[in-house]
C-alpha cells in the first residue's frame, strides 16, 4: 500500500492542530485558512473525508467546550469585579464617552446620595458643583478627541456636589479604557473631609507654634538628639551672642561650660532612654564674645509615633542677672558675718514670724545660751519673764511702722543670773 498520502495528511492535521491549541476562540470549520489548506488534499484524496470528518467534529467539539469554559471564567471574573467594586471602600463611579454614568458602586451612592439606580445613565455633572461643569464638558470633549488631558492618569483634588446638597472635598484618580473601540473613564474618589480637617487644625497649630517660637521672650531650640541645634529663636541668639546661621551650625556641647557638660549629658541619656521625661538644670554657655551666661534649662523630647527620637525642645532662661545678684548677697551675708562675729555687742536677727535665725557670739555671752539655742523661738527663753510683754509689742510696732526701736529690757540667763541690756532693733523690709 501507498501511506505517502497518509503521512502528508497526518503532518497537515497535526500542524493545524497545534494552531488550534493556541486559538480556542477561533471555529474550525470557519477558518478559512483550514479549508484552503485540507481542501486540495481531500479533493485528491476522497478516502480521507470519513477520517477528517471525525477528526473536525473532535476538535470542534474541543473548541465549543473551550468557548463555554471561557464564558464561564469571564463571567466569574465579571462577579468577582463586581464583589470587589460594591465593597471597596471608595466610591467607584465609571462614565462612557458622553460623560453618562454607566456604573455607580455602593460606596459613590453612601458618598453622593444618590442611588445607583437613578445615578445610572445621569451626566457626571451631577457629581460636581455647578461652577465646574463648563470646565469639565469642556475637557472631556477634549480627550475623546486628542487623549490629552490634565486629570486622566493622574490624583487630584476636587470638590464634591451631594444630591441633598452641600460641597465636601474629594480626591480623585481618574483612567480611561476602551473597549469594542469605545471610550470610557472609570474614577476612584475618597472623601477627604476628615483630612481636611486635621490640616487645618495641624496648620493652625504649626502656625500658633511657629508664632510662640519665634516671638517668645525666652530662648528656645529644637534639638536634635546627638545635640545639633535644628532651629533656634531670636531670644536664644540674643542670650548667647550668635547669628541665627552660626548657632544652627554648633551643638549645644560646642557652647556649654566644661564643668556643667557631664550633668547634662547624664540627664539626655536618661530623657533618651526613658527613665524620665524631661529636666531642669542651671548651666553655663560661653556667650559668643567669651563670657559666661548662666542660664535655667527645660528639656523635653519629641518622639514619632513608633516612640523613636525626633528632637528635643529647650526652653533656656537667661540668669546671669540673678546669679549675680545671689552672689553679691552671699558675699554681702559673708561680709556682715564677719563683721556681726567680731562685733563688741549682741546682735540677733529675727524673721517675720518671729523666729531667730541669726546670732552672734557676743549676743550668745551676754544671754549666756548657745547659738542653737537662740534659732527658732528658743531666743524667747533669753528675756526676762517681766519684760517679754512689753519686748515684743514694741518690736510688734517696730515692724508695723518699718521704722527703728531703742529699748532697755533684761536677760535671765539659765544659771538665774540678771543681765540688763540696751537693745536698738531695725525693720529690714524685703
Amino acid at each position: 500500500r501507498d501511506y505517502s498520502y497518509l503521512t502528508v495528511f497526518l503532518s497537515y492535521v497535526w500542524s493545524f492542530h497545534l494552531w488550534l491549541e493556541g486559538h480556542p476562540e477561533v471555529s474550525f470549520e470557519d477558518d478559512q485558512r483550514v479549508q484552503r489548506h485540507l481542501g486540495p488534499l481531500l479533493e485528491a484524496e476522497p478516502r480521507l473525508e470519513g477520517f477528517f470528518g471525525g477528526y473536525r467534529d473532535r476538535v470542534t467539539s474541543e473548541a465549543a467546550d473551550r468557548a463555554t469554559a471561557l464564558v464561564a471564567h469571564l463571567e466569574a471574573s465579571e462577579e468577582r469585579y463586581r464583589a470587589l467594586v460594591d465593597t471597596a471602600g471608595d466610591a467607584i463611579v465609571s462614565a462612557d464617552a458622553d460623560g453618562r454614568i454607566i456604573s455607580f458602586n455602593r460606596a459613590a451612592e453612601y458618598m453622593f446620595g444618590w442611588r445607583a439606580a437613578d445615578a445610572l445613565g445621569q451626566p457626571l455633572t451631577i457629581l460636581m458643583p455647578e461652577r465646574f461643569h463648563d470646565d469639565h464638558e469642556a475637557g472631556l470633549r477634549r480627550y475623546v478627541e486628542t487623549t490629552e488631558g490634565k486629570l486622566v492618569g493622574s490624583t487630584i483634588e476636587l470638590a464634591g456636589s451631594r444630591r441633598e446638597g452641600g460641597e465636601f472635598p474629594l480626591e480623585i484618580s481618574l483612567a480611561a479604557w476602551r473597549s469594542s473601540g469605545k471610550q470610557f473613564f472609570t474614577g476612584v474618589l475618597r472623601d477627604i473631609t476628615e483630612r481636611k480637617r486635621v490640616e487645618a487644625e495641624l496648620r493652625e497649630a504649626t502656625e500658633r507654634f511657629t508664632g510662640a517660637f519665634t516671638n517668645a521672650a525666652i530662648g528656645i531650640a529644637l534639638v536634635s538628639p546627638d545635640g545639633r541645634f535644628l532651629s533656634v529663636n531670636d531670644s536664644l541668639c540674643s542670650i548667647v551672642g550668635y547669628d541665627r546661621d552660626d548657632l544652627i551650625a554648633k551643638t549645644f556641647q560646642d557652647i556649654t561650660h566644661p564643668e556643667d557638660l557631664e550633668a547634662d549629658l547624664e540627664l539626655v541619656g536618661q530623657v533618651l532612654a526613658g527613665e524620665i521625661e524631661t529636666y531642669d538644670m542651671e548651666k553655663r554657655y560661653f556667650h559668643a564674645d567669651g563670657h559666661v551666661v548662666w542660664i535655667l534649662l527645660s528639656v523635653s523630647l519629641v518622639r514619632d509615633d513608633q516612640g523613636e527620637p525626633v528632637h528635643f525642645v529647650a526652653q533656656i532662661q537667661d540668669i546671669t542677672a540673678r546669679k549675680q545678684a545671689e552672689e553679691e548677697l552671699r558675699s554681702s551675708e559673708q561680709r556682715f558675718r564677719a563683721l556681726a562675729s567680731a562685733a563688741p555687742v549682741g546682735i540677733f536677727e529675727i524673721d517675720a514670724a518671729g523666729d531667730g535665725v541669726y546670732v552672734n557670739e557676743r549676743w550668745c555671752e551676754l544671754a549666756g545660751r548657745s547659738a542653737q539655742d537662740a534659732y527658732g523661738k528658743g531666743w524667747v527663753d533669753a528675756v526676762y519673764p517681766a519684760d517679754r510683754e512689753r519686748v515684743f509689742a514694741s518690736w510688734s510696732e517696730v515692724a508695723r511702722r518699718g521704722d527703728e526701736l531703742a529699748l532697755e529690757y533684761r536677760f535671765l540667763r539659765p544659771n538665774g543670773v540678771v543681765v540688763w541690756v540696751s537693745g536698738r532693733a531695725v525693720a529690714v523690709l524685703a
